[in-house]
């Protein structure tokens, strides 16, 4: 059964009101020009509500008439206007949904949308990235390490290499550099013993009779047996000695930005952590190492997630230092107020780098004067007189053994 509408001719002068079969109060305006009114008519009229004829507008005050209604309709009771403004319905919100994107209602394979907090939620169910070599490089990372030529990043690169073995993870050493035979000198004493690394420390290097195919560029297979043998190895950190082998190009911004979407697809696709080692070209002496003296484009930094570099130091020609320069998981701990400084030792039959102390990285930019090594010299023989040996002087002193035997001319025995 139809509901009785009502009318309120006091409503509006140019609005007719009328209640709904559900009870909602609906407002239509009714002036405007002949085909508008016809509409709103035959709108109300199709939901069997009646439509009541134009009121007349007196000219005095502009108080609308008492429109008739219909005959056949009896005329119920009028509407009570609302007090202040009517509340309004709540607005629905659109539903939108979380899912992962379906590539078929996309014109792209490439991407995944999710809300933020579905991101957060996903990746708090995963473990955190744990640490590989002293808070500069982590799990799943695309790291480089840059110094200039014959300053020991390979020895400190094979150090890390087996330091990460040791933890029972599976590491795959591409040396480019060293034939097999000037490694193992590396690593062996006077005496013809052999260091005895973890059995989890592989190594891999070119071929002498390697073919690349003439449809084939170089980059495009080095890359390629590269993903092979570390995925047929099950090597859990690739270490790269060095990325020029891989494309001697870098300069070139576009070359660069191809290698290292290349080894970052290797980090997504594997979850490999990678560590790839680079050159400095000439730098000034005296200033402090940034992101300007990695060679290459600069396009190789912005896209490594972290950065470690070697420096000498001017204050000791054997001395070395290792310095933070890029970092996106943890934060700066050994940066330009707090850099590593080392020596590069035998540790029986392992060559490594020995860390002496963290100090700022100015007191290794320029070179000491007369005065400060006379001083240097003097504290040297006044600790020797009270029977301290050289590893105890170097240790207090914060220079390297070699320099300590040096200046005070001891035999190497002590």
């Amino acid at each position: 059964m139809t509901s009785i509408s009502s009318y309120n001719p006091m409503a509006s002068a140019n609005s007719y009101r009328y209640q709904s079969a559900s009870g909602k109060i609906c407002r239509i305006p009714i002036v405007g020009p002949e085909s508008a009114r016809q509409r709103q008519r035959e709108r109300v009229m199709a939901e069997g509500q009646p439509y009541p004829s134009t009121p007349r507008i007196s000219g005095e005050g502009g108080v609308p008439a008492v429109a008739k209604m219909p005959a056949a309709v009896p005329v119920g009771e009028p509407v009570k206007e609302p007090l202040g403004e009517q509340p309004r319905e709540p607005v629905k919100e659109p539903v939108i949904s979380h899912r992962v994107m379906d590539p078929s209602h996309s014109s792209s394979n490439l991407l995944r949308c999710k809300t933020v907090n579905e991101w957060c939620r996903e990746a708090r169910g995963k473990k955190n990235p744990a640490e590989l070599w002293l808070k500069t490089w982590y799990e799943g990372e695309v790291c480089c390490l840059f110094a200039d030529s014959n300053l020991g990043k390979s020895i400190y690169a094979v150090q890390i290499a087996a330091s990460i073995a040791e933890k029972g993870m599976r590491v795959l050493y591409f040396d480019f550099e060293l034939t097999d035979k000037q490694f193992q000198l590396r690593y062996t004493d006077s005496e013809g013993e052999m260091h005895c690394f973890p059995e989890t420390f592989f190594r891999a290097d070119m071929k002498p009779d390697g073919i690349v195919d003439q449809e084939t560029r170089f980059e495009d297979k080095i890359v390629g047996d590269i993903e092979s043998m570390a995925s047929y190895m099950k090597a859990d950190v690739l270490i790269i000695d060095n990325i020029t082998y891989l494309n001697s190009l870098t300069e070139s911004a576009d070359a660069a930005s191809e290698l290292m979407m290349k080894l970052l697809r290797l980090k997504k696709n594997y979850g490999w952590s990678i560590l790839a080692l680079a050159h400095t070209p000439k730098r000034q002496a005296g200033q402090p190492l940034s992101a300007n003296d990695l060679a290459g484009s600069k396009r190789l930094f912005n896209f490594f997630d972290s950065v470690l570099a070697i420096g000498r130091s001017y204050r000791d020609e054997n001395l070395r230092y290792v310095k933070q320069v890029k970092v996106r998981c943890g934060r700066f701990v050994y940066d330009y107020d707090n850099v590593i400084v080392c020596e590069i030792v035998r540790d029986g039959q392992m060559l490594c780098f020995r860390s002496l102390c963290t100090e700022p990285e100015k007191r290794h930019l320029i070179e000491p004067d007369d005065e400060k090594l006379r001083v240097m010299k003097q504290r040297m023989e006044a600790l020797r007189g009270e029977g301290k040996s050289l590893r105890d002087i170097s240790r207090e002193l914060k220079v390297s053994y070699s320099r300590v035997q040096r200046m005070l001319s001891a035999p190497c025995g002590d």
